[in-house]
């Protein structure tokens, strides 16, 4: 087999890993930029609804995050980066999708493992990037770097850097792998493509509201199930499988990367949880009506005869 083919079936041996690692990274590197720059940022700027977007982005960075932001041009750069990071994880479910389809074939599972190398080469280049804004970028760089972004970085990419390569080698065709991949990319991209929806809805009308409640509550829904229920179901059964198998190299591994997993996960359903039930209670204002006139038999009786009504009379 050529070493093409090798690269396109994401082999399981070290070198194709480590290449595929490498050059998912370099990919994303670009494409995030162009995608912050010349999509998302002009298409944020001609929307009617940008204040209120940046308003409720800004909130969301600050209070899930713990992230502030020097200027507001700062602030715009690093949510255009942050919508674009969102694509990210949408191709790595997508990839996934034909073996939670049924298949089981070697592209199906070539596909998968594409999937999880797809996470875990944008996270290797974001560490990188970091790391060089950090140290050579001065003030601005740390600025963009502050210690609770980081610690959040941390805990969000210790799973994938640690465990997709020595998985892709030892378990790239286990049913359990393949459904955790899918669940953890495919579940950010619904929660990140939702939550940026909801940021553009005025919830001062009724349909807005509407609209607000669907999106939270479908947004909690999907993270408790994905995130909590099954992301532990199904790293159990692989702890176990390791076990099973005498894998203590994994085994070591993995148990930091999913304690460290679980305790962002839990950190992101607390938000989506006190998001749906802050708009779950909400109430819209009364609007201000017209006094309902109720008429009376007598005035009833005059209109039938064709006589004015007391109402009209006034009028």
């Amino acid at each position: 087999m050529s070493a093409a083919m090798h690269l396109l079936l994401a082999e399981a041996d070290l070198a194709s890993q480590l290449a595929l690692l490498a050059a998912w990274g370099a990919l994303w590197y670009v494409i995030i930029d162009l995608l912050a720059t010349r999509a998302f940022r002009p298409f944020l700027l001609s929307r009617a609804w940008l204040a209120q977007w940046k308003d409720l982005t800004r909130n969301f960075f600050e209070t899930s995050l713990q992230v502030e932001f020097a200027s507001d041009e700062l602030f715009f750069d690093y949510a255009c980066q942050f919508s674009a990071i969102t694509c990210q994880h949408g191709v790595g479910g997508l990839l996934c999708v034909p073996a939670m389809c049924g298949f089981s074939g070697p592209v199906a599972c070539a596909l998968v493992r594409h999937g999880a190398l797809c996470e875990a080469g944008w996270e290797f280049q974001d560490i990188l990037q970091r790391a060089w804004q950090v140290k050579f970028g001065g003030e601005e760089g740390k600025a963009k770097n502050q210690s609770s972004l980081l610690a959040a970085v941390a805990l969000h990419h210790a799973l994938g850097l640690c465990m997709v390569i020595p998985m892709n080698l030892a378990y790239g065709g286990h049913p359990c792998y393949h459904e955790i991949v899918f669940l953890l990319q495919g579940a950010a991209f619904f929660a990140l493509l939702m939550q940026n929806y909801s940021f553009t809805l005025d919830v001062r009308t009724s349909t807005g509201l509407r609209r607000m409640r669907l999106s939270t509550g479908s947004v909690f829904v999907v993270l408790c199930w994905s995130r909590l229920y099954r992301f532990w179901v199904i790293g159990y059964r692989m702890m176990c499988t390791f076990y099973a198998d005498g894998n203590t190299a994994i085994f070591s591994m993995a148990s930091p990367g999913l304690v460290l997993m679980g305790i962002f996960n839990a950190v992101i359903v607390g938000h989506a949880f006190r998001k749906c039930l802050k708009f779950m209670l909400m109430r819209l204002p009364l609007q201000d009506m017209k006094p309902i006139h109720v008429a009376t038999n007598a005035e009833c009786a005059r209109k039938r005869c064709g006589a004015p009504t007391m109402e009209e009379t006034a009028q």
